[in-house]
């Protein structure tokens, strides 16, 4: 909920701003919640749930940035996937998210400081912030990909 109430506090400088929240198989009972949140901001957050890869892929390729204000996120994967299609970071502070501060492109915060998020979104919501973040991600891009990184992690896991 914290990061609906960063968003919203966004909207009071860009108010044509959007936020896209793409519902994961981790949410349990918070879908809900989440939903009821959303609508009572209208247009301004668009909720997407069931979609394929191809479909996710572009909203985070078209996104200013990816939000992942994650409190127990597994290996980290949206941020390299993120990362790999050139789009900026807010990732939580904590880990494994937190592995990710030597990246550029990535800007950590604490999931629960809703001004630290209203602040990270704010700066990524400014289209000359997002062409410094996505040059700079440009220069550092993951040499192997993210389906190549993946691959690598799974067979690390694996043996």
């Amino acid at each position: 909920m914290t990061a609906i109430e960063a968003f919203v506090n966004v909207l009071q400088c860009f108010p044509e701003a959007t936020l896209n929240i793409v519902e994961t198989n981790g949410w349990g009972n918070q879908y809900g919640i989440v939903t009821r949140r959303a609508r009572q901001h209208g247009k301004r957050i668009r909720l997407h749930r069931n979609l394929g890869d191809a479909d996710v892929r572009s909203i985070v390729r078209e996104g200013a940035a990816l939000l992942i204000p994650s409190l127990g996120e597994g290996y980290g994967l949206p941020v390299v996937e993120a990362l790999a299609l050139g789009t900026p970071v807010i990732a939580s502070n904590r880990a494994p998210l937190s592995d990710f501060v030597r990246f550029k492109g990535v800007r950590l915060v604490d999931p629960t400081d809703m001004e630290g998020l209203t602040r990270a979104m704010r700066d990524l919501a400014d289209p000359a912030c997002i062409r410094l973040y996505r040059s700079d991600i440009q220069i550092c891009r993951l040499p192997i990909g993210w389906r190549r990184w993946a691959q690598n992690l799974w067979c690390f896991l694996t043996t």
